[in-house]
């Protein structure tokens, strides 16, 4: 195998390229450890510390980046610092290829704007006016009632106010390519809309540049990057016995194996089928319930063995998994109905020039032969973005 890294470049499904890879067979380090090495070596390369780092895992490595626009664009890190910084990993590590998702820019923009506009109206989680999320559920109690309804509210938060959450500004995709391409003499280009269409494509296509096997296609098709997902992800059901508090999380069955934010997952040996049936719907997928290593081995044997015999149809679990299901529904179809389609028009007339010049740069890179496409005939259409 030869050693990657690919990268977030904006808006591209970070996750599941992580999940994917990760289902191969090969170690792909936690994603967000991933960002905090890189954020750390590049604000003072540290070869020993980062050499530690890749000798932790065998010989065969792929890193997933996730934080790309934190890092170059809000970090305070001089051009000269990113660059000394990744080329400390790419050659500590031993990558030779990196792998840059290029998504057309206006959507890229669209998605930030949604996503910046999310944030501001809940950051997809459950209202919860009176804690029953908040704070957690006695895994001994048998009387939880809830028969409220969703009562979150759309709030017009003004163009303005969304603005200054989003992560993009003029320069952003040429600043990451530019950035990559430089420190990676084999930068190639994934388009983002054939991985969407036809990930096995990609996948096989990287492989082969890469020199891995194809183990596992499962991932591939799971809904690694809509908005259920991430609905499920934020909301995570808090149990409580006696003084101590675990987080549950809902979370598709075929990706707790491979899901590692920042720890391992362990699943909880509990059949979902038949309960929850919106999530089951939007997320297309047999559900599980899993816990975070760390946090499982530090739970009291007790508390450990309660959780292992809990049925869906036990008290507090029957109820609990009734309310999430009733507010999973609500949220999703909140922001369904809140949701952009398209930029507003001021924002695409403000950002238009800009988008343009994005993606005729990835054009010219293209054409330079300094970026490669992974899958010859596409490209980026000069002049045009949306």
């Amino acid at each position: 195998m030869r050693n990657f890294m690919l990268i977030n470049s904006m808006r591209t499904a970070s996750r599941a390229f992580d999940v994917g890879l990760r289902a191969q067979g090969f170690k792909v380090p936690a994603r967000l450890k991933v960002d905090k090495r890189a954020k750390a070596v590049i604000e003072a390369p540290d070869r020993t510390d980062l050499l530690k780092f890749g000798k932790a895992w065998p010989e065969d490595i792929a890193l997933v980046l996730h934080a790309v626009r934190p890092i170059l664009l809000k970090s305070g890190f001089t051009e000269q610092q990113v660059l000394r910084g990744l080329g400390t990993v790419r050659d500590c590590l031993d990558l030779q290829t990196v792998y840059i998702p290029y998504r057309d820019p206006e959507d890229a923009v669209l998605s930030e704007f949604n996503r910046a506009r999310a944030s501001l109206m809940g950051n997809w989680r459950f209202s919860d006016p009176d804690g029953f999320w908040a704070e957690g559920f006695d895994v001994s109690s048998r009387h939880i009632n809830r028969d409220r309804t969703f009562s979150g509210r759309f709030i017009d938060f003004g163009h303005a106010r969304i603005l200054k959450r989003m992560n993009y500004w003029p320069g952003t995709i040429r600043r990451i390519f530019d950035t990559f391409v430089e420190v990676f003499p084999e930068s190639c280009m994934v388009p983002y809309e054939a991985f969407v269409r036809d990930p096995d494509r990609i996948y096989e296509q990287i492989a082969g540049r890469s020199a891995f096997e194809i183990k596992d296609r499962a991932p591939f098709h799971l809904r690694l990057n809509g908005l259920a997902n991430r609905l499920a992800r934020k909301n995570p059901i808090r149990l409580n016995y006696r003084d101590e508090q675990v987080q549950l999380f809902v979370e598709m069955a075929a990706v707790i194996p491979h899901t590692q934010d920042m720890d391992r997952m362990v699943a909880l040996d509990m059949d979902l089928t038949g309960y929850l049936p919106v999530v089951r719907e939007k997320l297309g997928a047999a559900l599980g319930l899993c816990i975070g290593q760390k946090a499982w081995n530090a739970l009291s044997p007790e508390f450990q063995s309660i959780l292992k015999d809990m049925s869906p149809d036990d008290a507090p679990v029957k109820p609990i998994l009734r309310a999430f299901d009733a507010d999973f529904a609500a949220l999703y179809g909140h922001y369904r109905e809140n949701t952009f389609e398209a930029l507003p028009g001021e924002i695409s007339d403000r950002f238009r020039a800009h988008m343009v010049s994005d993606a005729d740069h990835v054009r010219d890179l293209l054409d330079a032969g300094r970026l490669q496409p992974l899958i010859q005939g596409t490209g980026v259409e000069r002049g045009r973005v949306g």
